[in-house]
């Protein structure tokens, strides 16, 4: 099943206003009662839709459409993960030890920055929210 996000066509981390308006815009596209419209398509962003609002009132923005998944817990930048100077597949970014296995959990500073907020465990696959401390 396709990401939740990317059947919407917003990013991930997108607000509640930019999620709905865009399901209105392909709802009006794909509704069954149009001549271009498709059944299965219009359910699938239904779905979508309630799984991205899900995800984002949350906080977890992963919006895995049905596979939904599951958040372990939350990583803190600067307190969870140590800044790591071309420590992460030779990019600049942050590690820190997966608290359920001790393998390294590695976070790239571009995937920050484009507000990828999610972080997978390398040993048991475990998957971390990765936040900025709070001031």
């Amino acid at each position: 099943m396709s990401d939740a996000f990317e059947v919407l066509h917003v990013p991930r981390g997108a607000s509640e206003a930019e999620i709905r308006k865009a399901f209105k815009q392909r709802a009006l596209a794909l509704h069954p009662d149009r001549s271009t419209g498709d059944t299965e398509a219009f359910q699938a962003l239904n779905a979508a839709l309630e799984t991205a609002l899900k995800a984002t009132a949350d906080g977890t923005a992963g919006g895995a459409g049905a596979e939904e998944m599951h958040i372990a817990g939350v990583l803190r930048l600067g307190e969870d993960l140590r800044w790591a100077a071309g420590g992460v597949d030779g990019e600049d970014g942050w590690a820190g030890a997966c608290p359920r296995c001790g393998d390294e959990v590695l976070v790239s500073k571009v995937d920050v920055d484009d507000g990828f907020n999610v972080a997978e465990c390398a040993g048991c696959s475990n998957l971390y929210d990765v936040t900025q401390p709070q001031d």
